[in-house]
């Protein structure tokens, strides 16, 4: 279970890089994407995937070489959970008070690209700090490096 620990850990790394560098290009250039959403949706399968191996590991006694792997190796979980809802917030400060449905077309197609910006730029950069988090995880289990 520990080299499936290490798969599924290495794929949380490249996943998040991959979205969240697509994230940030989407976000700079104002492109929406709905491929990013997807591929977020993936990284965060697989952080949960993780998180839910490192446990059966720690339960079955396996021990990485530092007590900090534990530290990096749970901080992605709450951290996906918070970057969701920073998203929802996000987009709420967007939105405020305004009433979409009486909003002009044109209007309503800048207040939706506001909203792409607000929660794009909150999800691809949690997304690179997960693959930083998740790395150097990977660094302290004595398993990586």
């Amino acid at each position: 279970m520990a080299n499936v620990h290490l798969v599924v850990g290495v794929a949380v790394v490249v996943l998040n890089l991959i979205a969240g560098a697509w994230g940030v290009y989407a976000w700079l250039s104002r492109s929406p994407s709905i491929a990013f959403w997807y591929l977020l949706r993936v990284a965060q399968a697989a952080i949960i995937v993780q998180t839910v191996l490192g446990v059966s590991l720690l339960l079955s006694d396996h021990k990485a070489s530092s007590d900090l792997h534990y530290l990096y190796g749970l901080l992605p979980l709450p951290l996906m959970l918070i970057t969701e809802m920073m998203r929802v917030g996000a987009a709420q400060q967007v939105v405020g008070d305004i009433d979409y449905e009486k909003l002009p077309e044109d209007e309503a197609g800048q207040l939706a690209m506001k909203i792409f910006i607000a929660e794009t730029r909150v999800m691809a950069l949690g997304c690179l700090i997960i693959a930083g988090l998740a790395f150097r995880a990977g660094t302290t289990s004595g398993g990586l490096f």
